[in-house]
C-alpha cells in the first residue's frame, strides 16, 4: 500500500472512531433524559406518593374552591320592603257629597286614580299600609258630629287596584255613619281582600314571601298594659314583625307631643318593631329608637276632606326588614319618598303624586321628617265652618245621592272663581300665613280615662269626632 493510502486509510478509522464516540454520547445523554425503563422499588414508591399526593391536594383544592362558590352565591339575608302613608280619606263630606271638585264627582268609578302615581311603589313592595279615614257605604244616615267623610260601598277596590295590602281602621271617622257605616266598612274591605285592624284589637298578616306582621291599633290613647299584652299576644302567635297603628297628637303641630314619644318608645320597648301614626294631618319626624322605629305623623295622602289643604307635603316611607341566615328578623334602611298629596298645582286633584329632588317642596317636606323644620304650626278654626254647615247640611232624612246619580248640571260644572280658583298666595302659603286656631289638645295620661270600645250598632261615645279636615 502506498504512502498516500496509508495516510487515508488512518484518516477513515479515525473518523469512525469518531462516530461511535458521538453515537455513544447520543445514546447516553437520551437515556439520561428519559431514564431507564427499569425502575427500582425506591423510585416506584417515591413517583406513587407525589401522585396521591398532588391528586389529593387538587382534589382538596377544588372542593375548597366549591365550597367557597357556594357561600357567595347563596344570599346570607333576605330584604323585605314594607310601605306606609298617612290619611286617606277616600270620599266626601256629607254636605257636600257629589259636589263638583268632591272626591267622589273627581274620582267616580276611576278606581285606579287615586292612587296611579304611588302604584309603582306598591305593587314593588311586599306590604302596604294606609290609614282609612272614611266610611265605605251606601247608606246616607250620618251620625251627628262635626265630619261625616263616605264614599260609596265599592271603593275599597280603589285599594285593591292600588297594590294596599292593609288598613288600620281605628281613627275618629270609623263610626261617621253609624254602626251601620263601620259594618259596612269591614266588609267593604273584605270584599276586596284588604286586612285592616280595629281599636284597640289585634290582626295578623302574612305576606305572599313570607313575613308575619302582627298589627295592634290605639286611638289618642291606650293603657299601657293593653298595649303591651297585646304586642305579646301577637308575638306567640308567631308575628315576626309587629306594627303598632296609632291615631295621636295634635292636629296642625310639626312636632310630637311628650304623650306621642311616651307611648311610641313605650311600645318599642313592649317588643313592637314599628309604630306607625296618623292623625296631625301634616308631617312629623320619624325616630329610630333602639332596635324600632317611630313614625309620629306621615301626614295626609290622598285626602277628600279638603279640596286644597293649605299643607300639600306627603311621603311614601319604605321600611326595609331584614330576616338574617338563622332566621330571625330585624329592621334595615328606612326610606322617606316625598310626595305632594295633588298632582296639580294650586288644588286637590286627589292624586298624590312623588315631589322632584329639585322641587323645593321635597326638601321641605324632608325637614319636617329629620326634625329640622322650624317653621311655626298650623291651625284650623272650625268656627265659620261649623256656622255655614248648620244652614246648609241636609237632613238625615234627604235621600243621599249614588255616585250614578251625582253628574253635576252645566252650571254646576263650573262654579264661580270665587269658589274654585285659589289665588297664588292660597295654593301653598308660607308657614307665616297661617291663621291662628283653637287646637285639639292631645290630652296627657293623667287627664284621660279609657275609654272602652264602642259597640257596632253604636258612635262611640264623647266628643265629636272633628279633626282638622282643612287642612
Amino acid at each position: 500500500m502506498g504512502k498516500k493510502n496509508q495516510v487515508l486509510l488512518k484518516l477513515v478509522i479515525l473518523l469512525a472512531a469518531v462516530l461511535v464516540g458521538l453515537v455513544g454520547a447520543v445514546l447516553i445523554l437520551s437515556r439520561g433524559n428519559h431514564g431507564s425503563s427499569e425502575s427500582t422499588p425506591e423510585q416506584t414508591t417515591t413517583e406513587a406518593t407525589t401522585q396521591t399526593t398532588t391528586e389529593a391536594t387538587t382534589q382538596a383544592t377544588t372542593q375548597a374552591t366549591t365550597q367557597a362558590t357556594t357561600v357567595v352565591t347563596e344570599p346570607d339575608h333576605i330584604e323585605y320592603t314594607l310601605s306606609f302613608v298617612g290619611d286617606c280619606t277616600l270620599g266626601t263630606d256629607h254636605s257636600t257629597y257629589g259636589n263638583w271638585g268632591s272626591f267622589v264627582h273627581v274620582v267616580g268609578k276611576n278606581y285606579d286614580y287615586p292612587f296611579a302615581d304611588v302604584k309603582p311603589y306598591f305593587e314593588n313592595d311586599d306590604f302596604s299600609m294606609i290609614n282609612l279615614e272614611v266610611t265605605f257605604t251606601d247608606n246616607p244616615q250620618p251620625s251627628d258630629i262635626r265630619f261625616r267623610f263616605r264614599g260609596p260601598f265599592a271603593y275599597s277596590k280603589i285599594l285593591s287596584s292600588g297594590g294596599v295590602e292593609a288598613a288600620t281602621i281605628a281613627n275618629n271617622h270609623a263610626y261617621d255613619f253609624g254602626g251601620a257605616g263601620y259594618r259596612d266598612t269591614k266588609a267593604s274591605l273584605e270584599s276586596e281582600g284588604i286586612a285592616y285592624v280595629e281599636e284597640k284589637k289585634t290582626a295578623m298578616y302574612t305576606t305572599e314571601s313570607g313575613l308575619k306582621i302582627g298589627l295592634f291599633a290605639a286611638v289618642y290613647y291606650v293603657e299601657s298594659d293593653i298595649m303591651t299584652d297585646a304586642i305579646a299576644k301577637l308575638r306567640q302567635d308567631g308575628a315576626e314583625l309587629v306594627i303598632v297603628a296609632f291615631h295621636w297628637g295634635e292636629e296642625g303641630s310639626y312636632r310630637p307631643t311628650d304623650y306621642q314619644k311616651y307611648a311610641g318608645r313605650l311600645a318599642i320597648d313592649a317588643g313592637a318593631d314599628i309604630v306607625y301614626g296618623h292623625h296631625p294631618h301634616v308631617l312629623q319626624p320619624i325616630e329610630q329608637y333602639k332596635d324600632g322605629v317611630i313614625y309620629y305623623s306621615l301626614g295626609n295622602f290622598s285626602f277628600g276632606g279638603n279640596t286644597n289643604p293649605r299643607d300639600k307635603d306627603s311621603v311614601v316611607v319604605q321600611q326595609k326588614v331584614i330576616r338574617d341566615a338563622d332566621g330571625s328578623i330585624r329592621l334595615g334602611e328606612t326610606v322617606a319618598i316625598p310626595f305632594c298629596l295633588s298632582s296639580t298645582y294650586g288644588t286637590n286633584d286627589y292624586k298624590p303624586t312623588p315631589y322632584d329632588v329639585d322641587n323645593p317642596g321635597y326638601q321641605r317636606a324632608m325637614s319636617k321628617l329629620d326634625g329640622t323644620f322650624e317653621g311655626p304650626d298650623l291651625v284650623v278654626d272650625y268656627t265659620q265652618q261649623d256656622k255655614e254647615q248648620e244652614t246648609t247640611a241636609p237632613t238625615t232624612e234627604e235621600t243621599q245621592p249614588s255616585v250614578e246619580d251625582t253628574t253635576p248640571t252645566e252650571e254646576e260644572t263650573q262654579p264661580s272663581g270665587e269658589d274654585t280658583t285659589p289665588s297664588e298666595q292660597e295654593t301653598q302659603p308660607s308657614v307665616e300665613e297661617t291663621d291662628p286656631i283653637e287646637e285639639e289638645t292631645q290630652p296627657s295620661v293623667e287627664q284621660t280615662t279609657a275609654a272602652t270600645q264602642p259597640e257596632e250598632n253604636d258612635p262611640p261615645a264623647g266628643g265629636d269626632g272633628s279633626e282638622g279636615t282643612q287642612e
